[in-house]
């Protein structure tokens, strides 16, 4: 499954672009989601030296994301395109509408999903 999560105040509370802390579990869960064979996309608006601290700040967490505000190489090669648009079965986003960010909520329903899938 190919999931896409966004940064500010969904992984990490920020004031944009100060980095306060990480969002209980979220590091966590998404070290989870990847060792599960999950790809993880990181989502956000972040660019440029903003988008380094994010990058560096989840490093310094033991988290790494198989992408970054892009498609994965396997995507695009069974695509044969590279949208715009990236490409996820999950997105995960402080700004959805269903529910606030509870990290132990979405790996549940990332969890149900997966096995879902998987039958």
């Amino acid at each position: 499954m190919i999931i896409a999560v966004d940064f500010d105040n969904t992984i990490a509370l920020t004031t944009f672009p100060e980095i306060h802390d990480e969002i209980a579990g979220a590091v966590a869960a998404l070290n989870r989601f990847q060792n599960a064979g999950h790809t993880v996309i990181l989502w956000t608006c972040r660019e440029g030296k903003c988008l380094d601290e994010a990058i560096r700040w989840l490093a310094g967490r033991g988290f790494t994301p198989d992408c970054v505000n892009c498609n994965s190489e396997k995507q695009i090669v069974e695509w044969g395109t590279d949208p715009r648009k990236i490409g996820a079965d999950i997105y995960i986003d402080d700004r959805n509408a269903l529910f606030e960010i509870d990290w132990k909520r979405i790996e549940e329903f990332v969890n149900g999903k997966a096995v879902v899938s998987n039958e």
